[in-house]
């Protein structure tokens, strides 16, 4: 069994269990929701008979929203969705069934990390799109300069969290584990800047930081040492999970 063909029943999976609905729908959901609640909100307040000056809302604060909402809600359904990778085929048999092939182990892992990157990519930047959209529909021009570099500094650390959830689903019976431990990391990866130093600057975190630089025109002094750490950080996890993968009996 060549790649390809491993490749092509992952995308029949993704098909298959609706997730290629619920992610994109996620993702959707706040791409529309932000420009929008930032422009009723106003109108909204006025209506219930509260008097609360607000400094009317920029296409930057739109897209922080947005940016904000992704790392908050659309990293839980993300984890959600690619917990059971690895971990609920192992459960139900089908994983044996598969190896069981004439398939190299490697090309199992990376058709898994390929569909799944590729289903969150189109995702987040369906979001990214539809909140570009009504941001101009609704509250004004969003400069695409600052837009699309948080974009992509938020896809990258979207890849290191996938990366990171399959690494679990592999080492981790249980879809249910893989998922709670993919959370857990999570909160200590957003609890990292907090201590400072190259906590800050060099961790999965300083690329949302440096998303939100971008659109506040604050100083993207350390992108580079950002760029260059997580993505020894990405093949890091990477070459774990194949390394726990390739010695597993199933």
């Amino acid at each position: 069994m060549n790649f390809t063909i491993v490749l092509a029943k992952e995308f029949r999976e993704i098909v298959r269990t609706r997730k290629i609905i619920v992610l994109p729908a996620v993702f959707l959901f706040f791409g529309i929701f932000s420009p929008l609640l930032l422009h009723i909100t106003p109108e909204l307040l006025k209506s219930q008979g509260l008097n609360i000056s607000m400094p009317p809302p920029t296409p930057e604060m739109a897209a922080g929203e947005y940016f904000e909402s992704a790392t908050l809600f659309g990293t839980v359904a993300l984890i959600l969705v690619s917990m059971g990778a690895v971990a609920e085929e192992r459960s139900k048999g089908s994983l044996a069934i598969v190896l069981s092939k004439p398939l190299r182990r490697s090309y199992f892992l990376l058709a898994k990390l390929l569909s799944i990157s590729a289903l969150t990519m189109f995702s987040f930047i369906l979001g990214a799109v539809s909140c570009l959209y009504y941001t101009q529909l609704l509250i004004g021009n969003l400069k695409l300069g600052v837009f699309f570099p948080g974009v992509f500094l938020l896809m990258f650390f979207l890849s290191i969290l996938t990366a990171i959830t399959i690494l679990f689903s592999i080492a981790l019976r249980s879809q249910m584990a893989a998922g709670g431990a993919s959370i857990a990391t999570l909160f200590i990866l957003s609890f990292l800047p907090t201590l400072g130093g190259i906590f800050k600057t060099a961790t999965p975190y300083s690329l949302v930081r440096l998303s939100g630089e971008y659109l506040t025109g604050g100083s993207t002094h350390g992108l580079l040492l950002a760029l260059t750490t997580n993505a020894i950080v990405l093949g890091s996890v990477m070459l774990m999970g194949w390394i726990l993968f390739s010695g597993q009996e199933i």
